[in-house]
């Protein structure tokens, strides 16, 4: 009965404080008193798909929980996946605290796509948002082209690897100037501009890496 006791004395003197905290009063001493564990809530959506030869960062491994206690990753920070479709990725929750708190996991997927893959879902995207009312066809088709070019030029990485590189390199530099203007001028959001950005930056790390 001493715990009761507290929680009713608690309770009273909250109620007079604010509604706020009798209800985080109220949650944290009827979880005392009732004995049961608290669940960790872990949130963490599907990433969005990388290029084989990115290392996992944050940008994929960002889950985030209701307890804030480490999480363990598995694959761990730092991993390059292979090519391949949905591939799982495990984090695991282990409380300190395991008289009042249960483990959790959670396993959203991920996509590798080669440097052509992506280049064809960047293409498919242009084409997407072409329309009357945001990006012309114009820029559309110089933008389409420059992924073209920049898809040959992964072909002949095939046969010399540094040198056309670097010509890849600079293709998707021009690329992103192009979009930064298509931003700049008011044909492209910056939100869909910096989806493709971002993407020809992911390739031109993604081979790097892979060159190294």
């Amino acid at each position: 009965m001493f715990p009761t006791f507290i929680v009713t004395v608690t309770l009273f003197m909250a109620v007079s404080i604010t509604e706020t905290v009798l209800l985080k009063k109220f949650a944290t001493y009827a979880f005392v008193t009732s004995g049961e564990k608290v669940t960790n809530t872990i949130t963490w959506t599907n990433p969005i798909d990388i290029v084989y030869g990115t290392p996992l960062s944050s940008n994929q491994l960002d889950v985030s929980a209701s307890v804030p206690e480490p999480c363990a990753y598995n694959p761990s920070l730092g991993t390059v996946l292979d090519v391949g479709q949905q591939q799982i990725l495990i984090t695991t929750f282990t409380p300190t605290d395991t008289a009042n708190y249960t483990t959790a996991s959670e396993t959203p997927l991920i996509n590798v796509l080669t440097p052509t893959q992506k280049i064809n879902q960047m293409i498919t995207f242009v084409q997407d948002i072409t329309t009357p009312s945001e990006l012309d066809e114009g820029s559309s088709d110089g933008l389409i082209a420059m992924l073209q070019a920049s898809e040959k030029s992964i072909d002949e990485m095939e046969r010399d690897p540094t040198g056309d590189m670097l010509a890849l390199i600079a293709e998707l530099n021009t690329f992103t100037d192009k979009v930064n203007e298509c931003i700049n001028s008011g044909q492209l959001s910056s939100t869909k501009g910096h989806i493709l950005i971002d993407a020809a930056n992911d390739i031109i790390n993604s081979v790097r890496n892979q060159v190294r």
